[in-house]
């Protein structure tokens, strides 16, 4: 039995709804991937999402994050490689205070698509130290290196998700970056 258009738009409308709430009550980004009724394309949206309770900011929208909660900012559009070359991502960091503030950065999650080699998060170097310390209000601008296993095979995807998680209680960022 095939459900009327508007009722399968209002079904796939909630599932999005639901996950955007799931990856948003973890204080993580989510990145959507939407269809055209028609179309062959699939359209990926990278969307950070503050944690519950938080004010979350459309990329579109003015405004600042909520008191407290730092900001992790892929600066660099999604990249792709060769197998056994280094990409380059860069990112801003900022402390939105109220107070100075240490933050630890890491790889949180690496999935792989279209493929069965992994990425481990050793191939991804970041060129500032950790923890990185940041006064009210300040920000650092850093890159994250990523070493493309020279096994993995044409058309692998990896969606890594990085953090800065606040030394002083100011909460986690998160930014979500493809290869």
């Amino acid at each position: 039995m095939r459900l009327p258009t508007p009722l399968r738009l209002l079904i796939s409308c909630a599932l999005v709804s639901m996950f955007a709430l799931a990856a948003q009550a973890y204080g993580h980004a989510a990145v959507i991937a939407t269809t055209r009724p028609g179309a062959g394309a699939i359209n990926a949206t990278r969307t950070a999402l503050a944690p519950l309770g938080q004010h979350a900011i459309h990329p579109l929208a003015a405004g600042t994050p909520g008191p407290g909660t730092p900001t992790l900012t892929a600066t660099t559009p999604d990249s792709s490689g060769v197998p056994g070359q280094t990409v380059r991502y860069d990112f801003t960091l900022t402390n939105n205070g109220p107070n100075d503030d240490s933050y630890v950065l890491s790889v949180a999650n690496i999935t792989v698509t279209g493929g069965a080699t992994p990425l481990p998060a050793t191939n991804i170097v970041f060129t500032v130290g950790s923890p990185v310390r940041l006064s009210v209000n300040t920000q650092i601008t850093f890159s994250a290196n990523v070493l493309i296993p020279s096994t993995a095979t044409p058309g692998t995807i990896y969606t890594i998700t990085l953090q800065a998680a606040s030394q002083n209680g100011g909460g986690t960022a998160s930014a979500v970056i493809t290869t």
